[in-house]
């Protein structure tokens, strides 16, 4: 499995340097250069994709590898900043400046770097909500943002990410009928509202905590016929019913409406 790293890890390391040197001839010549470059520097992304995050997902599961698979998420962290480098400020690279930025700020947290994850969720989220459809990524982005600085204990900055994201669900949800869209931004927006509930809780407003926990079991329960969602909205509903339960406690409350 290491083996299969390293190789991996030198092909992106090839199309990396290829990639450079495709800028370089695209910053003197034409845009079929820069499109090339462009190529390079995808593959090169993807050869990290497949051999380091999906590599360090299958050594999670093995006895006595954490060293390694924590070799494997710094390698990585190391590529994505090289990434990161060469792409600059170019602006038809900005999705993938964006989506590069997530991964280096999940593995960062996976890292327990959480004080360089967050700026990157930060600067991700800011470029995300100044493109078009990316309302998708840039919830994924601002609720991410928002469990570490609830994690933290930043509550008051949490509730601001978790009511960023709530505004980019209500985006895709505001856009169709029950579409595959639509259907997976209520889905997000729930959990979101979960999430939500704990910064709410360190804020000392336990009212409007079990308020969210309802309403996203609310969502929750009408989207568990949907089959494309099913096993996600039963894991989510499980989670909720478990806080619902521990706030319930502290703040009697009745039953949500349907």
């Amino acid at each position: 499995m290491w083996i299969l790293f390293t190789l991996g890890i030198a092909v992106a390391s090839l199309q990396l340097m290829r990639a450079e040197a495709a800028t370089r001839e695209a910053n003197r010549q034409s845009q079929s250069s820069a499109q090339e470059a462009n190529r390079f520097f995808s593959q090169a992304r993807d050869v990290v994709d497949h051999f380091g995050v999906s590599l360090s997902g299958d050594l999670a599961v093995v006895p006595d590898a954490e060293r390694a698979r924590l070799n494997v998420l710094r390698d990585t962290l190391r590529y994505y900043r090289a990434f990161i480098e060469q792409v600059g400020d170019n602006p038809s690279r900005k999705p993938d400046l964006a989506s590069t930025q997530l991964k280096i700020a999940r593995i960062a947290h996976q890292l327990q770097a959480d004080s360089e994850a967050i700026p990157v969720y930060q600067q991700a989220e800011k470029i995300l909500s100044e493109l078009p459809d990316q309302a998708a990524t840039s919830a994924l982005a601002a609720n991410s943002l928002g469990l570490l600085l609830t994690r933290r204990g930043d509550a008051i900055a949490a509730e601001a990410a978790f009511q960023r994201a709530l505004a980019y669900n209500e985006r895709d949800i505001a856009n169709g009928m029950d579409t595959p869209v639509q259907l997976a931004a209520k889905h997000r927006q729930a959990i979101t509202m979960v999430n939500r509930a704990h910064a709410l809780e360190q804020l000392q407003r336990p009212e409007q905590a079990i308020d969210q926990l309802w309403a996203a079991e609310v969502i929750l329960k009408r989207l568990e016929s949907e089959p494309v969602l099913k096993s996600d909205v039963s894991h989510a509903l499980t989670l909720d019913k478990d806080h619902v339960c521990v706030g319930s406690r502290t703040l009697e409350r009745g039953s949500p409406s349907p």
